[in-house]
């Protein structure tokens, strides 16, 4: 995974805004989603991201994979980052 070219970022304590200065378009992550924007940010997968966190998480595995999936293809969608 990659980070789009014309996107930038920017966390303060559990939140993350991300910005693609090409469409204009902001994302407010809080919480869940900035754990896993940072996870993705560090990872070179979709597979390392959904295993860091599922260590992480040992009671939530179906739960965390779920959610990195929907959230993938939502950056992926909004052009935030290229597979």
């Amino acid at each position: 995974m990659e980070l789009n070219k014309s996107v930038s970022y920017t966390t303060i304590d559990s939140k993350t805004v991300v910005v693609n200065s090409k469409t204009n378009e902001q994302m407010m992550l809080e919480d869940t989603a900035s754990e896993i924007w940072k996870a993705i940010i560090c990872m070179p997968s979709v597979h390392a991201v959904i295993s860091n966190l599922q260590r992480k998480y040992p009671g939530y595995k179906e739960q965390v994979k779920n959610d990195v999936i929907e959230f993938v293809n939502l950056l992926i969608e909004r052009k935030i980052i290229n597979v």
